[in-house]
């Protein structure tokens, strides 16, 4: 983990943590995640291992917006539940 960069981006809504990070040496990967706040605050130092969604993608805006998407999609199916 020692090629990560510190957190560039993080959103908090609906009770989630989205957090997008640019990877060093490898030019233009980027990795984002949601994480509930309560899991968030059970593993602080931990946030992304213990996240409910996550990936990489090419390019800071791309892995904004499935970030947001990915906030969406957990909070409406919490309102299914």
């Amino acid at each position: 983990m020692n090629d990560w960069q510190p957190i560039d981006l993080e959103f908090v809504g609906d009770g989630y943590l989205a957090r997008v990070t640019r990877r060093l040496g490898r030019a233009g990967q980027w990795r984002w995640s949601v994480t509930p706040v309560e899991e968030v605050q059970r593993h602080p130092s931990q946030p992304v291992e213990h996240a409910y969604a996550r990936g990489y993608t090419k390019g800071r805006e791309r892995a904004c917006k499935m970030a947001e998407a990915a906030l969406v999609a957990l909070k409406n199916a919490e309102k299914v539940k």
